[in-house]
Formats: structure tokens, C-alpha cells, sequence
């Protein structure tokens, strides 16, 4: 069977929201056109408050045909609203018109987050091939990250009763989506962000801790909601994981599809990043590096906790550079911390500089709290011969050779982050140690031949099943 019509399935595009499973959806379509196939993007989008009922606006780019659904009925961080994770008759019938119109001969699911559970549902019961690529853990948690309010990788769930009451990821609004994709890009939205985050900061974060109540008329549906998709991932044609430790924690709930697959996730930066010359001795100041995303589960506060101790050891020897951007009120609070030490908020960045922020580090930190599958920043960091300190958590242990090539240490202990910090200003040598020992490469073609290789073996599936 000849294979070159795919249909993925996701939230927003990166002209208007950034984040690693957006990164690698766009990577991923963007190879599979170099390579002759024919992309259709089925994406939750932006609101468009002048035309509040849910429609497809198409558009398109270079490497694939967009299918926008604006206005979706399932708001991204609806946590008060699980049953519409799991069906949606709105959303259905959307998808469906644009299944017909493209005619997919494999369907790939990266995120569900703003469409529906039901789509999986759909598509097998018109015996379409399909793959779901994990990125998170949404299946299992509505706040994604199996994080609880208390900061805690969550273990118990207590069969929807913890759901009920847990507020981790921000709240959000129809406006404040409408904001985000349509005015933010422009230079007044630009102005109106700093605006609004310097007004209203202090109101917000009042109101965010004082709006936390349980959700008990929802505990029955938190549990089908779980129920649901452990009995639709078990039905899949493929499942592909970020790491190994993804897949350990969900067959942990009862999933163990056999056609199960390990590829780490990609970005287009990989093709740019040039490994970095391997000098004899690095001198004062060492400069440590975050580069992502500034959200709590990240871990920052714990960096930056762990900086002042090295700071108090150590003296001026080290210094932080901190790249990204994210929640504002976290983000005030980070920089409050921060003052009279020598660190540098440094904001949001280009890929095409990639390679200049990188040779500025000498040391990167990777301080995540929660079960991160697989940031896409550590293979960056890897291509760029960047040793790592990072948390032993997720994916992230699977990537750094504890002593050999970087540094694992305990998830939310800023004494354990201080003290690997502090062997480094004290030895610098062992920079030049870590980077002799990384060996990273990344090949797009192998890539895309493993991923069609999965469709074929989807597609060869469901042939079988209908004969």
C-alpha cells in the first residue's frame, strides 16, 4: 500500500503559540513534505469572540493544509469540564467533514488537549490506520503532568476524588485565547501584555488561590474519564513514546498496546545546532543556563533557590542565564527572588540564535518537578556538546550518564542542585570531562523512516483486520 496522505491531529500552530509538542509536530510535518508526503493539520485553535460559534477556517503553508478549529468547545485547562474530554458532538462533526474532505490513509494524534477523545473512537471505527504520539500525560490527567496542587508528582488519584480538587495549570478564558491568538503577535498586544501583567498581577494571584474548590459533582466523571482513555490507548493501532519512562508510567495504568514505539521528539533546531569546541579550561565566571519554558512544574524557584546557596559558597565564581518565557506572575515572583544575585532574565529567543545562547553556557540545568517525558531542550543540549545537571525524573535520567557526561539530582532538593552546582565551580575541569563524553547526532532521514515505518505497520494492521 502506498502511503502519503496524512492527517495529524493537535492544538494551535507556532505562529501563534510555542511549546515542544507544537515544535514537533511542525518538525515532523515539515521532514514528511521533504519527503514527498502530503500533510493535513486538524488542530484546536484560536477564539474569535465576533463569531463565537465553532467553525474550520483552512489555511495554508508550505508543508501542510491547516483545519483550524476556532472557538473550540473544549477550552484549553477546562479542568472543571471532563466529560467533554471525552465526547463532544460539536467537535465530532467538524472532524468528520474534514476526515472526508482530506481522505487520510493514516491518521496521527499528537494532542487531544481543546478536541476530544471520542476522535480516537471515530477514526477506528471507520477503520482509518492511526498512531498516537504521547507528548504528555492528558490521557490520565487532566492537568497533564501527573503534578498535584501541592507540587508532588501525584500517585494516588483516588479514583477522581484528588482530581476533583486539583488546580495546578492556570486558569484560562475564551478572551484570554482570542488575546493570545490574535492580538498578542502585534506590537499593541505586545504593549497590552505588560500591561495587564503589571495591573493586575497582584489581583490574579489573590484570586487564584482563593477560587480553588472541589469539584465533587465531577469525581464519577474524572474516573470514566480515565477509564476511557486507558481503554481507547489499549486499542490503538501504535503508540509512540518520548522515553522509555513514559511508557513504564503508563502501562503502570493498564496500558500495554504491543505495537508501542520509543522516538524522542524533534525540533527543527536540531538541524542547526553545531556542536561546540571542546576548550582546555573554562574560566571565572561559570555560567550556568536554563532555556525553556518559565512554569512552576520547571522547576525554576528551585534553580534560583539553589543559585543563592552556591552564591553563598562559592562567591561571584558562577553566574545563571535564564532564556524563555511563561507564566507572568511566576515569572515576578522568580525575578523577586533573584535580586542582588547574578542572574540574568534574558526572555524569550529566536531558534536561528540558538547556537549563540549555547555557546554562552557552560553548564545547562534542567531542574523539572514533574514526570517530564522528554523536553525537547536535552537533545539540544546534547547536539551542542552542553553537559546537563537535571533532575532525576521522567525522561530526563534516561538522557544524562550520571558522572560520566552530566549530573543527576534529586527533583525539588536545592541543597542536591547546589552541591553538583558547586563541584563544577570548584572543578571546572570536569566541563571539559562531560563534553569529550557526549556523542549526539541527529539524522532527519532515519527519522522519517522510522515513522513511515510505523505507518506501514498501522496500515498492514488494519488490512489485516479487514480481510
Amino acid at each position: 500500500m502506498s502511503i502519503n496522505n496524512i492527517l495529524h491531529v493537535g492544538w494551535w500552530t507556532k505562529e501563534y503559540r510555542m511549546g515542544g509538542s507544537i515544535l514537533h509536530v511542525e518538525t515532523l510535518m515539515e521532514l514528511l513534505a521533504d519527503a514527498g508526503l502530503r500533510n493535513s493539520y486538524f488542530c484546536g485553535g484560536r477564539y474569535n469572540l465576533l463569531y463565537p460559534r465553532p467553525y474550520i477556517k483552512k489555511w495554508r503553508k508550505d508543508y501542510v493544509t491547516v483545519y483550524e478549529l476556532v472557538n473550540s468547545p473544549n477550552l484549553i485547562w477546562s479542568f472543571g469540564n471532563p466529560s467533554v474530554h471525552i465526547k463532544n458532538e460539536t467537535i465530532e462533526r467538524l472532524f468528520l467533514e474534514v476526515l472526508k474532505t482530506v481522505g487520510p490513509d493514516v491518521v496521527h494524534f499528537h494532542e487531544l488537549e481543546s478536541l476530544t477523545g471520542s476522535l480516537l473512537t471515530l477514526t477506528r471505527e471507520r477503520r482509518i490506520p492511526y498512531v498516537i504520539d504521547i507528548h504528555n500525560y492528558w490521557y490520565l490527567c487532566p492537568q497533564r503532568d501527573l503534578l498535584d496542587m501541592n507540587g508532588k508528582v501525584c500517585t494516588d488519584w483516588k479514583e477522581g476524588i484528588k482530581c476533583a480538587s486539583c488546580k495546578v495549570l492556570p486558569r484560562s478564558t475564551k478572551a484570554g485565547w482570542m488575546f493570545v491568538g490574535y492580538i498578542q503577535p502585534t506590537v499593541l498586544g505586545s504593549l497590552l501584555n505588560k500591561l495587564v501583567s503589571w495591573r493586575y498581577k497582584n489581583r490574579i494571584k489573590k484570586e487564584l488561590i482563593e477560587n480553588i474548590k472541589a469539584d465533587t459533582k465531577n469525581i464519577p466523571v474524572y474516573k470514566e474519564r480515565r477509564n476511557f482513555f486507558i481503554t481507547e490507548l489499549n486499542k490503538a493501532d501504535a503508540i509512540i513514546y518520548p522515553s522509555k519512562r513514559s511508557f513504564k508510567v503508563y502501562s503502570t495504568y493498564g496500558i500495554g498496546n504491543h505495537n508501542r514505539f520509543v522516538l524522542y521528539p524533534l525540533n527543527k533546531n536540531y538541524l542547526l545546532i553545531k556542536p561546540k569546541k571542546i576548550i582546555p579550561s573554562h574560566k571565572y565566571p561559570i555560567t550556568f543556563g536554563y532555556i525553556g519554558n518559565i512554569l512552576p512544574l520547571k522547576g525554576l524557584h528551585i534553580l534560583i533557590e539553589a543559585f543563592r546557596i552556591l552564591v553563598k559558597q562559592t562567591g561571584d565564581k558562577c553566574k545563571l542565564l535564564i532564556y524563555g518565557a511563561g507564566e507572568s506572575i511566576y515569572m515576578e515572583e522568580l525575578k523577586r527572588k533573584s535580586k542582588n544575585l547574578n542572574i540574568s532574565f534574558k526572555g524569550k529567543y529566536s531558534p536561528e540564535n540558538i547556537n549563540n545562547i549555547l555557546e554562552k553556557i557552560d553548564i545547562a540545568i534542567v531542574p523539572s518537578l514533574c514526570e517530564d517525558c522528554s523536553p525537547v531542550v536535552l537533545n539540544e543540549l546534547r547536539l551542542s556538546r552542553t553537559p546537563i545537571i537535571g533532575s532525576r525524573i521522567g525522561g530526563i535520567e534516561e538522557v544524562i550518564n550520571h558522572g560520566i557526561d552530566g549530573y543527576l539530582v534529586n527533583p525539588g532538593d536545592a541543597q542536591d542542585l547546589a552541591l553538583y552546582m558547586r563541584k563544577i565551580v570548584e572543578n571546572p575541569q570536569i566541563i571539559k570531562t562531560f563534553m569529550k563524553a557526549l556523542k549526539c547526532s541527529f539524522d532527519a532521514n532515519v527519522y522519517v523512516r522510522e515513522i513511515k515505518n510505523i505507518y506501514e505497520i498501522v496500515c498492514d494492521k488494519n488490512a489485516k483486520k479487514i480481510l
